[in-house]
């Protein structure tokens, strides 16, 4: 089943972040090793989930934000489970 990655930030509260992510990753198959792209990469912040690739850390000092695309399966594609790794950097504003 599908679904979005998703990463807990924490700070100082209500100070705002920035977060930097590729604009493409891939997805490995752990038994065939095949390869799917990931594309149109997105992030939304729980806090501010209009501002992409932003977001703002609530008075308690906590925000999450999730990270979705769009997987391409050519036809043909042989069942498997896929794996990706997706680096994420998160500065402080």
């Amino acid at each position: 089943m599908p679904h979005r990655a998703s990463f807990g930030v924490s700070g100082e509260p209500s100070r705002s972040y920035r977060v930097s992510w590729p604009g493409q990753i891939v997805a490995y198959g752990v038994r065939t090793g095949a390869s799917l792209t990931v594309v149109s990469l997105e992030v939304r912040s729980s806090n501010a989930p209009s501002a992409m690739g932003e977001g703002r850390l609530d008075i308690a000092g906590r925000d999450s934000f999730f990270v979705g695309g769009t997987l391409q399966v050519p036809a043909g594609t042989r069942p498997d489970v896929f794996r990706a790794e997706l680096p994420v950097i998160v500065s402080y504003n």
